[in-house]
């Protein structure tokens, strides 16, 4: 990624897989016992020997030699012609072609059981002992009926045409396996999903950059690669969208003026922007601090824990402390995947305390499928996950691109989730995070008005528990009961020095 690529999020993807068990006969290319390859050397120096000068030179038994003689016969090493001895042509082949280190290799065929992971797309096989485990709430990956039908027999051509991979993931295969000489059985084992992080960036031009980590993007297969990244290109929608519209409309609301340079008729330059807030040329207000890209990527997840941990640890605010709340934004690629749960898991842990305190997010939710959001964030293990009903207060949430943060009387974080021209499926958020105070006022208020009263629509099971009583919003988040509390300490200097 070069340095005018700004990042705007990261998408943990499924790769769907399956694992065979394979019975298979294998040819190795392998060095004769030490006896026979002098032997087969004896032969190649002189052209031809007798079986009683054979026996004679190595000091056999008429027994012996016979024996010898026998096996290289059989093996079509020798050929024997009255008592004269010579090497066969095969055996002549073999020692030219191992010219590089005069060791003469013969081919071994050999029974083998394998157990095999190739991915669905391409059918490449896959070392899956380098790869971590999937996160349940990663984004999982369609493959077709068609490569799920034939799946056995495409493995098993696949083995055949891939097995130096293969083997190169062996180290009993790595050196001296040489081809497949035949496939007798081959059954699945298991499906599932391997995990492969993506990082989007905005490059110049607005350009979208899309990539993986490095062992798939240095490692896998080209079939592989180009496969992957169509799959993942069509599972992002290419709809036009209007949601944009509701810019101005946040700038106001929030009293951003400065976001509003940015702006040209209804285009905010997102590059320009980025570039700016890097290169620290971005001028806001005191308290503020501009964003770029979600909140769960590492540069804006610290400044949250950091704020987090400076009030929780200053001794005159210990009677504030609180949970805190996040309002997710309406996009399916939010919060998919390992950089969120990493997240959840961060800001947990800097709630930690005498208080038990938590992380509350929450997400717009249709009465019915609250089991299909809980199996989204499946498996996120740190915080609570609760549901509300967008739409009840109006369209508070600007058309569902609104994202906040709430630290009650601490701090308060805001974005706007833009579509990226010409790649409308994928939004990259523009925002702040700040201690003003009427900031944090308004943030509160609002996060009460669309998520709160009526529009609760209770908690989300997100892990393996018993489901609990339903519970109203005033005694599921008493922490957001807002209170218009000011003290002397109310206008952020501790949030200000952890930034």
């Amino acid at each position: 990624m070069s340095t005018q690529d700004f990042e705007f999020n990261r998408v943990t993807f499924g790769l769907p897989v399956e694992s065979y068990r394979v019975d298979a006969y294998i040819t190795r290319d392998e060095r004769l016992p030490v006896v026979t390859e002098y032997v087969l050397r004896l032969l190649r120096v002189c052209g031809s020997v007798t079986l009683a000068g054979l026996r004679n030179f190595f000091g056999f038994t008429d027994a012996e030699a016979l024996a010898v003689v026998d096996s290289l016969t059989r093996q079509g090493l020798v050929e024997a012609s009255g008592e004269d001895l010579r090497l066969s042509s095969y055996a002549n082949e073999r020692f030219d072609q191992s010219s590089n280190d005069d060791y003469p290799r013969f081919t071994k065929v050999e029974p083998r059981r394998d157990s095999v992971t190739f991915d669905l797309l391409s059918f490449s096989p896959l070392n899956t002992r380098t790869i971590g485990l999937l996160t349940e709430n990663s984004y999982r990956l369609d493959v077709s009926d068609e490569a799920i039908g034939n799946s056995v027999e495409r493995a098993k051509t696949a083995y055949y045409k891939r097995f130096h991979e293969i083997a190169s993931f062996n180290e009993d295969l790595r050196r001296d396996a040489m081809s497949v000489y035949s496939v007798e059985d081959i059954s699945s084992k298991r499906r599932g999903y391997l995990p492969v992080p993506v990082t989007f960036s905005l490059a110049e031009q607005e350009q979208v950059e899309r990539k993986g980590p490095r062992w798939f993007e240095e490692g896998a297969a080209p079939e592989l690669s180009a496969a992957f990244h169509e799959t993942v290109s069509s599972a992002i929608p290419n709809s036009l969208t209007l949601g944009n519209a509701h810019l101005e409309k946040f700038i106001d609301a929030f009293e951003a003026s400065w976001l509003g340079t940015y702006v040209t008729g209804k285009r905010f330059d997102m590059h320009r922007f980025a570039k700016d807030l890097t290169a620290g040329e971005l001028a806001a207000p005191k308290g503020v601090r501009p964003v770029f890209g979600n909140l769960y990527l590492e540069h804006n997840l610290e400044q949250l824990t950091n704020r987090i941990k400076a009030r929780r640890n200053d001794q005159r605010l210990r009677f504030l402390c609180t949970s805190a709340a996040w309002l997710a934004p309406d996009h399916y690629l939010w919060g998919r995947g390992e950089a969120f749960q990493q997240a959840t898991t961060a800001l947990q842990e800097a709630l930690l305390g005498k208080s038990m305190d938590e992380l509350m997010v929450f997400i717009g939710t249709e009465h019915g499928r609250e089991q299909v959001v809980s199996n989204q964030f499946r498996g996120v293990d740190s915080g609570q996950f609760h549901a509300y009903r967008p739409g009840t207060a109006g369209d508070a949430t600007f058309g569902g691109r609104l994202e906040l943060f709430l630290y009650p009387t601490g701090f308060a974080a805001a974005l706007f989730h833009l579509a990226l021209p010409g790649n409308p499926g994928l939004w990259a958020p523009i925002g702040f995070i700040s201690s003003v105070p009427k900031h944090v006022e308004h943030v509160h208020k609002l996060l009460l008005s669309i998520v709160g009263g009526n529009t609760y629509g209770g908690r989300l099971e997100t892990r393996n528990q018993q489901r609990r009583e339903p519970q109203n919003f005033a005694s599921a988040c008493a922490f957001l009961n807002y209170s218009d509390l000011r003290t002397h300490h109310g206008t952020g200097e501790a949030d200000d020095a952890a930034g």
